[in-house]
């Protein structure tokens, strides 16, 4: 195992990786993250999702999900989140930090004709999302691309904790490129 990075561009280009294998691999350990919003009742929400797309670059992160689902109210109303992000191989944990817009319709044409048939799938059931139902298995999968949303997130600041045998923290802020400083973890 290594023992972490030990420079502030070695940070970063952890990061970079991090979010790269996560999108790449579907099988990697930091494919399925967690995805924290505010409620509309005031309390934190955090789910987990799949990353589609990260680009620490251009400081942007995707989401997909169906329009039903409790994380679209809440980023409706509050169109902040924080993505949290574990690498079990590397011992690397990312928090970005994010301010969100939602495409949905017409906007997600593209997104929706690119991806499979089975994944087209988790979009669009009836009843919807969040529906009482009277079984586990009282509801029909309508693969309804009216369902689907593409959950745009703006990373503006991230947090890199390394969780090896000697534990580094680092956080980076966006401006016209990432800089970052060394906090104690």
């Amino acid at each position: 195992m290594s023992d972490g990075p030990h420079d502030l561009a070695a940070a970063l280009d952890a990061a970079r990786a991090t979010l790269a294998r996560a999108v790449a691999d579907r099988g990697a350990g930091a494919h399925h993250v967690t995805l924290a919003t505010l409620g509309p009742d005031g309390w934190p929400e955090a789910r987990t999702v799949a990353l589609r797309a990260a680009d620490l670059e251009g400081a942007s992160l995707t989401i997909q999900t169906d329009l039903a689902t409790g994380k679209v109210a809440a980023l409706r109303a509050h169109p902040r989140a924080e993505v949290h992000v574990w690498h079990p191989e590397t011992c690397h944990q990312l928090r970005l930090r994010c301010e969100a817009r939602l495409r949905h319709g017409a906007a997600t044409a593209d997104a929706w004709a690119m991806m499979p048939a089975s994944a087209r799938l988790s979009y669009g059931k009836a009843p919807p999302a969040g529906t009482p139902i009277d079984t586990a298995l009282g509801y029909e999968v309508t693969s309804d691309p009216e369902a689907f949303v593409v959950i745009d997130l703006r990373v503006v600041r991230f947090d890199l904790l390394y969780l090896g045998a000697v534990h580094k923290r680092a956080v980076f802020l966006h401006g016209s490129a990432w800089q970052g400083r060394w906090i104690s973890p």
